[in-house]
């Protein structure tokens, strides 16, 4: 087993930054959409 710097710039301290990030957001929203809506229908 190796380790390979992939991007030395990579600061893995700001990881948590992706949270504020709006793409993968809306990435996270549109694939949990049919769980989201099946949840909503049961509970009705």
């Amino acid at each position: 087993m190796s380790k390979v710097c992939v991007d030395p710039r990579l600061q893995w301290s700001q990881l948590g930054n992706v949270r504020h990030n709006a793409q993968m957001y809306t990435l996270i929203y549109t694939v949990t959409t049919p769980f989201r809506k099946l949840l909503r229908r049961q509970v009705k």
